[in-house]
């Protein structure tokens, strides 16, 4: 028995790292030739990323999507932070031909985004948060930063178009936190786009790194081609998204690899905004040797040389991820449920020009 279930434990695995590679590989519903994006001399027959079942027709005239800088926004030296942050009902190219009216945040009305704006500060800072509800746009909505300590009633209250409202707290706790919108019917604001990422260092300041990144894990429950989402879909017992992102955009970073280089020390600020589907964050090939989730710590060095192979997130939950890369190759990063990296939840990280044969 002991051998039919080591054979049984390696073909699982093969057939695991054989998907990893399909869906990283898969281009254009065809056989790839080599590219940045393939090992050399790979060859690989899968479709296009599809809605998973295909109820919106992928419409060919559709705009291209505008790739999303993952780059994490730098700590700033002020201590108290004021900023307007507006909401922006607006189109957006979700997947490569599937254009959707979003909910989306901005600090101007015309750099609004799905996922919202990263926003950075420490513990013992004050943010000012100007939120504004132009009278262009046709709801109410609101603003919840999971990082304050305030009443629900009182900044986290709807404003109607034309109006806006002051949402000032201190930082008192450090992490990955989440911020959305709270107006009744609060999933059909975020199936839609509704949500954004806020750090918070401790008051010390995190370590140096080399590079640092942010990756917002989302759903989207694709209507009606330049329309809201399905709410019907979203609200399903066994909610079937179908796109799940990283930032906003279905495969963006499979199309267009993260730049790093061997021996980099890279820091990512990971947060799963839901609404409705767990991640377990995961990237093939490295291991992680530093992970704080929601305040609980695996530190590099540690007794034992323990080390984490994937993150565990529900919905609302953060994590601080750091790791190295040890050789020049592709990188996929997915959540490993895998039944979501073939709808749209897979990039990549290019290590120097990504060929493991130099």
């Amino acid at each position: 028995m002991g051998r039919i279930f080591l054979y049984a434990s390696a073909v699982a695995s093969v057939l695991l790292l054989t998907l990893i590679y399909a869906v990283v590989a898969g281009q254009n519903g065809g056989t790839a030739a080599a590219s940045p994006t393939q090992p050399p001399g790979a060859q690989a027959s899968v479709g296009n990323i599809e809605p998973t079942p295909a109820a919106v027709a992928k419409d060919p005239n559709a705009p291209p999507y505008e790739l999303r800088d993952p780059v994490a926004p730098e700590l700033g030296d002020a201590r108290e932070v004021a900023i307007d942050l507006y909401i922006v009902e607006k189109q957006m190219t979700v997947a490569d031909g599937f254009v959707q009216t979003v909910y989306a945040y901005g600090l101007t009305e015309e750099t609004a985004t799905v996922p919202g704006p990263t926003l950075r500060v420490r513990v013992g800072d004050t943010l000012r948060v100007t939120f504004k509800n132009p009278a262009t746009n046709t709801m109410p909505h609101s603003l919840d930063f999971h990082a304050s300590m305030v009443a629900w009633n009182d900044e986290m209250r709807d404003i109607n178009p034309g109006e806006e409202l002051l949402y000032e707290f201190t930082a008192t706790k450090a992490g990955v936190f989440m911020y959305h919108c709270g107006t009744a019917g609060v999933l059909s604001h975020l199936m839609n786009g509704m949500y954004g990422m806020i750090i918070v260092e401790p008051e010390g300041g995190l370590a140096p790194v080399d590079r640092e990144f942010f990756l917002v894990q989302s759903e989207w429950y694709i209507g009606p081609q330049g329309q809201v989402g399905d709410l019907a879909k979203a609200t399903a017992g066994a909610p079937d998204p179908q796109f799940v992102t990283f930032n906003g955009i279905a495969a963006q970073y499979k199309d267009n690899p993260i730049q790093v280089e061997v021996g980099e020390r890279i820091r990512l600020f990971v947060l799963d905004a839901g609404p409705n589907v767990d991640s377990s964050f995961h990237i093939v090939g490295t291991i992680f040797d530093e992970v704080i989730k929601e305040g609980i710590a695996l530190r590099r060095g540690n007794e034992g040389n323990w080390g984490s192979q994937a993150v565990d997130l529900s919905p609302a939950q953060g994590a601080i991820i750091e790791f190295t890369l040890a050789e020049d190759g592709l990188y996929p990063f997915v959540t490993h449920a895998f039944n979501f990296p073939d709808n749209g939840a897979v990039g990549l990280f290019q290590a120097g020009d990504g060929d493991p044969t130099n």
